[in-house]
C-alpha cells in the first residue's frame, strides 16, 4: 500500500473498513479534500478510543444506508460531536430478499449479485435515497460526514464511486478504491462466508464494479449521472 492510501486509513479497533475519501487527485488538477467524508462499515462495535478519534475528526453527521432490520440488529455508536443521524433505506425490500436468497444457498450467486447491483444503480428507491444523500453532503454544516452500510462494501462502495466520479477522479483510481475494501474486510467477509452458506463472490470488486460502469457510463467511458446533481467545489481543493 502506498503512503497516500495508508494515510487515509482510520485506525479504529472496533471496525474493519474506515477510511477518508479525501487525498485523491482529480483529472482537472485538484485534490479531494481530506477530513470531510469518511466511508465505514457498521459502527456498533466501536471502542471508546474509536469514538474519541471520530470526535477529534469533528464528525457531525452519520448517514446510515442500512435497512430497519439491519439497524435493529446492530445499533450505531456515534461520537459526541454527532448532531445528525440520518437513515436512508437504500434497497430496503431488495436487501431483505437478497439476504434471504444467500441464506437459502442460491445456486447462482454471481447472477444474484449482479441483479443486486443493477437495483443499486437503477432502482427507483436507490435513486431517490442517493439524491437525498447528495443533498446532505453539499451542506458544509453537515461535515465531517460518515456514511456506511453493514460491511462498508456494496452500498457504501458504490456511493464512494459516485462521489469520486462526479469529482473527476480517474476510473482506475476509483476501481482501486473500490477493490481496496476486500483487503480491509477480509476477516469480516470470511466470517460471513462461513456463517451464511455463501462464497467469495460476495466480495467487493468481483466484476461488479465493471458492471456498474457499464450502467452509468456512455460509449466513451464518460460518467453520466442518472440524476442531475452537482457536488460543487466544496469537496475539492
Amino acid at each position: 500500500m502506498d503512503d497516500l492510501n495508508a494515510s487515509r486509513i482510520l485506525k479504529v479497533q472496533g471496525g474493519y473498513n474506515f477510511r477518508d475519501l479525501g487525498g485523491l487527485n482529480t483529472l482537472d488538477g485538484t485534490t479531494v479534500k481530506k477530513g470531510l467524508l469518511f466511508r465505514t462499515d457498521e459502527l456498533n462495535n466501536l471502542k471508546p478510543d474509536d469514538l474519541e478519534l471520530l470526535a477529534q475528526l469533528n464528525v457531525q453527521t452519520v448517514v446510515d444506508f442500512r435497512t430497519d432490520q439491519e439497524r435493529a440488529q446492530s445499533v450505531d455508536l456515534v461520537p459526541t460531536t454527532c448532531k445528525h443521524e440520518i437513515h436512508l433505506n437504500i434497497l430496503s425490500a431488495n436487501m431483505d430478499a437478497f439476504v434471504a436468497e444467500i441464506q437459502k444457498g442460491t445456486s447462482d450467486l454471481k447472477k444474484l449479485m449482479l441483479e443486486f447491483y443493477k437495483d443499486l444503480v437503477l432502482g427507483a428507491n436507490a435513486i431517490e435515497e442517493f439524491i437525498k444523500f447528495f443533498q446532505i453532503i453539499q451542506q458544509p454544516t453537515n461535515t465531517a460526514i460518515i456514511y456506511h452500510c453493514t460491511a462498508g462494501k456494496d452500498r457504501t462502495g458504490y456511493t464512494a464511486a459516485m462521489i469520486l466520479a462526479l469529482l473527476k477522479v480517474d476510473r482506475q483510481t476509483i476501481l482501486d478504491e473500490y477493490d481496496m475494501t476486500n483487503f480491509y474486510t477480509e476477516a469480516k467477509i470470511k466470517d460471513y462466508i462461513a456463517n451464511k452458506n455463501t462464497d467469495e463472490t460476495i466480495q467487493a470488486g468481483k466484476g461488479a464494479e465493471y458492471y456498474i460502469y457499464k450502467l452509468v457510463t456512455d460509449a466513451n467511458g464518460n460518467y453520466k449521472p442518472y440524476y442531475k446533481q452537482e457536488t460543487g467545489n466544496s469537496l475539492t481543493k
